[in-house]
């Protein structure tokens, strides 16, 4: 296993230990050890991820890419960048307290409630690492599933209408998101946020360059005037 399948092992892990978590029998303590020590496992990983991490250069960074409709350029793509690595620590430390506090506080229902937890883990580091825009809208949903039902089953008083609203106005969010990737990835060619944002960038650098001559003409005229 290299440094690169970290980023998968991130997303896969919680995921996977929440369907043991609801598929097999296991007592209440088991359930809560499990989930602890898979939210621990998230934390070390993540860890030995940053300790490599090559701060001193930009782009991408521990990506995996398996093409999955060639045609329509749309890819299982993830990796991370600076600002998504803390993005992922900050949400593997969050999802590792509050397992671990619901451990300590013994939720009822627990194989349901800590596979939710697990499974919400691996969603949202998957929104976090995804490079490609379908892929991240898959995640996205698949994160607001079991929030759904954490919220309606283990909220506050309020939780009812909370949750009905949640419902409603992400919904709607979905569906102009869903409509809003889907036109930019058949207009920009490719799905690929890696491939798509290169020629955007490009473009940019190829608007902006005049501009820097002008400049650059300006501050040679002021520095041949200055001593005079």
């Amino acid at each position: 296993m290299t440094i690169s399948s970290f980023t998968s092992l991130l997303v896969w892990l919680p995921m996977g230990a929440a369907i043991v978590v609801w598929v097999l029998p296991l007592s209440r303590y088991a359930t809560g050890a499990l989930a602890v020590l898979v939210s621990l496992a998230e934390v070390g990983i993540w860890i030995e991820q940053a300790a490599r991490f090559d701060f001193s250069r930009s782009g991408l960074q521990f990506s995996q890419k398996t093409t999955w409709i060639s045609d329509l350029h749309v890819s299982y793509h993830v990796g991370e960048y600076a600002f998504s690595l803390w993005l992922v620590g900050l949400t593997v430390v969050a999802m590792a307290a509050a397992i671990g506090y619901g451990f300590w506080a013994g939720r009822d229902r627990p194989r349901a409630y800590f596979g939710l937890m697990l499974f919400l883990t691996g969603a949202t580091v998957g929104v976090f690492v995804s490079q490609d825009l379908l892929l991240f809208y898959a995640f996205f949903e698949a994160m607001l599933i079991p929030l759904y039902v954490l919220v309606g089953v283990w909220g506050g008083p309020g939780r009812l209408g909370a949750t009905i609203k949640f419902v409603l106005y992400t919904m709607a969010g979905s569906l102009i998101m869903l409509a809003a990737l889907i036109a930019y990835g058949l207009q920009a060619g490719t799905f690929d946020l890696v491939e798509a944002t290169i020629p955007a960038i490009q473009n940019a650098i190829d608007r902006d360059r005049p501009r820097r001559h002008r400049a650059t003409k300006m501050a040679a005229r002021g520095s041949v005037k200055k001593p005079l």
